[in-house]
């Protein structure tokens, strides 16, 4: 929802306002020029047929001499409807004027309440200073949302098998804090004529700041858009000075933004290069909106480990901080290939460092301390887990009670490795040389 401080809309600016409005409408909606308008303010062609707009932007309310000059004007164009839109009401004069003496045509009024219910159905929130604003405020992750993203991230740094990360995935504390941030929609309409070309700027955008009118980053600005919330109201007595403030940046922005630098040809066949830059009074602001989004710091439990992060989250969606990361319980390395053991939830490096095992029977990911191994063919030593090795009817002992135990394999598979290549060089070099 747009806000729209009346305190701070000139009178052209309201008549801008009423364009965007009357826009979702009808099927065309003109500005008339700001001298000589012949007594309208905006021209609405519908369905093949015209309609006068006058537009007040007044906080007393409109008399019968605005009515009469208006209808004046729709009689000298034979325009057959008229719309008087006013921040506050017609008098009962005015009122009395359309009631009785309008006979040759058709003139509605839309007062202040009437704009208003207009506007929220457009997504416009119109008020005066002294009433509440609408804010949007992005709603919290639950924290079974917040362990289905950690439980996604961690997937990538973890393996767990048969159990899940999720079943040693726990929040051990949260804090929430809500932070302040404003958008800003607006519009650039400029053209660039000579002689040889016309060039024209006519694009819709839209800027974040945060509350000390600094613009946002690009990451929780796509975090912001992606973002659901909920509209609150709110008391609007700072609103004022800060949308001031806010529109003055953005016209700025928006003319860096949307500056381009051209080329054409002119009539004599010379190509010409020219930066084509909006002026102020090109860029119109549509509406200011004032944003709350939470701000979470987290302590996570993963199994026997707690890591802290801080963020923000939104359903799926996230923008992640900072994230301590996962450590061996071993030798306290940082892990981007660990395995968490689904046996006592331990986390060690990947197997092939000897701190974890894949049972040799069932796949289960099992950590050092409660891995079991068996001798195959004398040579070659086959891991698993505790459950595999008391259903199977072999010499089972537990590696690390194994005092003489090399955590990447034994001493004897590596003296029959070595050995067995030592052979294969030699008997090929002798194969070579015969």
């Amino acid at each position: 929802m747009k806000n729209i401080n009346l305190n701070n809309y000139s009178g052209e600016e309201f008549e801008s306002l009423c364009q965007q409005i009357l826009d979702n409408i009808y099927d065309k909606v003109e500005l008339t020029p700001l001298v000589n308008d012949k007594g309208k303010d905006l021209i609405i062609t519908h369905n093949s047929k015209k309609i006068f707009v006058e537009c007040k932007r007044w906080s007393n309310s409109v008399g019968r001499d605005v009515v009469q000059k208006f209808h004046s004007a729709m009689i000298t164009a034979k325009v057959k409807r008229g719309i008087i839109i006013t921040t506050s009401r017609l008098s009962k004069p005015a009122k009395d004027y359309i009631k009785e003496d309008v006979t040759d045509c058709e003139i509605e009024s839309i007062e202040f309440e009437e704009l208003k219910e207009l506007g929220a159905k457009h997504g416009y929130n119109i008020f005066w200073e002294e009433e509440d604003i609408i804010v949007d405020e992005i709603k919290q992750a639950s924290e079974q949302e917040i362990k289905n993203i950690f439980e996604t991230k961690l997937k990538i740094k973890l393996k767990a098998h048969p159990k899940s990360i999720a079943d040693y995935l726990a929040i051990k504390d949260r804090k929430t804090t809500y932070a302040t941030c404003y958008k800003v929609d607006y519009s650039v309409d400029t053209l660039y004529k000579s002689q040889a070309t016309k060039y024209r700027i006519n694009e819709e955008s839209y800027i974040y700041f945060d509350e000390q009118g600094k613009p946002l980053g690009s990451r929780l600005t796509r975090f912001l858009e992606s973002a659901e919330g909920k509209e609150v109201s709110e008391n609007a007595y700072d609103f004022s000075s800060k949308e001031e403030e806010l529109k003055s940046k953005t016209i700025e922005k928006a003319i860096n933004r949307h500056s381009e630098r051209i080329r054409y040809k002119g009539k004599n066949n010379v190509t010409y290069r020219k930066k084509v830059v909006p002026k102020k009074k090109d860029v119109t602001i549509c509406g200011v909106e004032k944003i709350k989004y939470p701000k979470d710091k987290i302590n996570l439990k993963v199994s026997n480990q707690v890591i802290e992060a801080a963020g923000y989250f939104n359903g799926l969606n996230r923008l992640v901080r900072s994230e301590s990361n996962i450590r061996s319980e071993y030798t306290n390395k940082r892990l981007n290939n660990g395995v968490l053991c689904s046996d006592c939830g331990k986390i060690a490096d990947k197997p092939e460092t000897g701190e974890s095992y894949s049972c040799n029977k069932c796949d289960k990911l099992i950590c050092y301390d409660d891995s079991y191994y068996y001798t195959f063919l004398k040579l070659f030593n086959r891991f698993t887990c505790e459950e595999c090795a008391q259903e199977m009817n072999r010499d089972i002992g537990k590696i690390s009670e194994r005092v003489d135990y090399q955590k990447k394999f034994s001493t004897v598979t590596a003296y029959f490795w070595v050995i067995l290549i030592v052979i294969s060089i030699a008997m090929g070099y002798i194969m070579i040389i015969v």
